[in-house]
């Protein structure tokens, strides 16, 4: 059945080539005929024939360049049919039906034999699969033809006897041919005129520009061509008491020019620091006046025309004006600066050795200072202070300070507890029998501390006269340390270790190690690191064991 089903198509395919001809327009598809029949010479009458068509490249890289389906009911064609190609069910991305006829660009991203792409030459032709399933089965019939060139199609070699390459075309940047508006008659005029080299509206290169009768804003002939007169006559306006007048249109030309009179002259200057003031009907020169300065509501800012002697000029908010005061009325409060004379200050007088200070009742009193002291403060007055400062170096207790510091007398640490920070590196503190310094992070001892030992299997290590206690042997895995304040760094080092994870109590309320705090080897030295800051008993202790 299959191969004279394939015979009856073929003729079918035959007579398609010549339907396609007329059959492809407005872009719609091209018409493909035929009739099947089965070995006997029946004729397909079959309810559902599926045809599948595609359109191939014609060279071996067989590309794909369209494919679609079409579904007929053949019981009643007399095993005739008659195909639309473009008009079918598209099966997959493809270009359009024109597109896949055009003979130019390239075609990318095809499923091909071999390669992706397609990029037809001027001859090529184009070659139609068919696959026909009968009765939604397996592909009965498959066949190939050739699609030639025909004298009409919407892609010719020629237009009117015309090649593509004598034809004004219009392409974008990858060659690929793009839609342009059609000229007018208008557009077409100039651009034969910009070919003759007769366009009024473009100079040629290397032209002399246009040439006849100037219009416009111009008068005259190319290539001299004039402005045209504006009409204002040519001549010279405004004087010394007249100021000219120019009016012109939205192009900033001047189309009038009219002179108007000044009326009045400035008068003559002055003396030397006078300004103009007006009097109503003219300007004179004089000075400023009291009464020439305005408030904020334009009245006189000075409620006198002139203060008296020894008197001086202040501002009251209240009136908004200037008054005059007397110079002996002002409060002492309101002088800033400037020397008062000794005679003013009442008991005693003033030299380079005494300094004033008051008896408690406002009354100032002179008191004599001793070289180099610093004066204190006693609640009623200033007073001579133990502490003497002499050209950088302090003394308490003497006068003559040999150091930095010098102190005579007894000098008392207390034992700080404040604790010790980056803030307070330096600070001393006597503490728990011993002189210690902050380091920045903790107190520590000055001039060494002894290290006690306990022995046997003790299970007690005090620091409360020690920084280090040793223990020879261990036999207990929990130790009690005593002695060990917040602000203290503390060591413990035990000898022959047996293989005990250690655990602390007595000042150590808590206990934070580095490492982890693990069972340690039989016959080996650990030591312990032991810092305690004042935070709920907190102590943080690092340790390592020693072979």
């Amino acid at each position: 059945m299959r191969k004279n089903l394939f015979k009856s198509l073929l003729a079918g395919m035959s007579l398609s080539i010549c339907l396609s001809v007329f059959g492809f327009q407005a872009h719609a598809g091209f018409t493909y005929e035929g009739s099947l029949v089965d070995p006997s010479g029946n004729v397909v009458t079959n309810s559902s024939v599926q045809f599948v068509l595609e359109i191939l490249s014609p060279g071996s890289e067989a590309c794909v360049l369209f494919r679609e389906s079409h579904t007929l009911d053949m019981s009643a064609s007399e095993g005739y049919f008659s195909l639309n190609v473009g008009t079918g069910t598209v099966m997959g991305s493809y270009p359009t039906l024109l597109r896949v006829f055009q003979n130019h660009g390239t075609m990318n991203g095809l499923s091909c034999a071999t390669g992706s792409t397609y990029a037809p030459g001027i001859n090529d032709v184009r070659r139609m699969r068919v696959t026909i399933y009968v009765g939604g089965g397996a592909a009965d019939v498959v066949g190939t033809l050739t699609i030639n060139p025909v004298p009409m199609a919407d892609t010719a070699r020629t237009v009117g006897a015309f090649e593509a390459q004598s034809l004004l075309r219009a392409v974008d940047g990858s060659n690929n041919p793009v839609g342009v508006p059609a000229f007018n008659p208008a557009q077409v005029t100039e651009l034969t005129n910009l070919i003759a080299g007769t366009s009024s509206l473009y100079a040629p290169a290397g032209g002399s520009g246009p040439v006849g009768a100037a219009g416009g804003d111009l008068v005259g002939t190319y290539p001299n061509p004039m402005l045209a007169n504006s009409g204002v006559t040519a001549g010279t306006y405004g004087a010394s008491n007249m100021v000219p007048v120019l009016t012109v249109d939205p192009k900033g030309r001047v189309v009038s020019i009219s002179a108007n009179a000044i009326n009045g002259l400035m008068p003559m200057p002055g003396a030397a620091g006078e300004v103009l003031r007006s009097n109503g009907t003219a300007w004179v020169a004089q000075g400023i006046r009291f009464n020439d300065i305005r408030n904020s509501v334009g009245g006189s800012a000075f409620n006198t025309g002139a203060c008296m002697a020894n008197q001086t000029v202040k501002w009251s908010s209240l009136t908004d004006t200037f008054e005059c005061q007397i110079i002996g009325a002002l409060d002492a409060s309101a002088i800033a600066s400037g020397v008062i004379p000794p005679v003013r200050l009442g008991i005693g007088s003033a030299n380079t050795s005494t300094f004033l200070r008051g008896d408690g009742a406002w009354a100032p009193l002179f008191s004599g200072l001793a070289a180099n002291s610093v004066p204190r403060f006693d609640g009623a007055g200033f007073q001579n202070s133990a502490i003497f400062d002499a050209g950088g170096n302090v003394g308490i207790g003497t006068n003559t300070p040999s150091a930095t510091l010098s102190v005579n007398g007894t000098l008392r640490f207390g034992d700080d507890g404040v604790g010790c920070n980056s803030g307070r590196i330096g600070v001393l503190r006597f503490f728990t029998g011993k002189m210690q310094v902050c380091d920045g992070s903790m107190y520590t001892d000055i001039g060494g501390s002894q290290i006690s030992e306990t022995t046997g299997s003790g299970s007690t290590a005090d620091f409360s006269t020690a920084d280090t206690v040793i223990f020879p042997t261990a036999s207990s895995a929990s130790i009690s340390l005593n002695g060990v304040n917040a602000g203290m760094k503390k060591r413990l080092i035990i000898l022959n270790a047996s293989a005990y994870t250690y655990t602390f109590s007595g000042s150590c309320s808590t206990s934070v190690y580095s490492p982890a705090n693990a069972a340690v080897t039989a016959a080996s030295k650990v030591i312990y690191e032991i810092y305690r800051i004042n935070y709920n008993g907190t102590c943080f202790i690092t340790w390592k064991t020693y072979n």
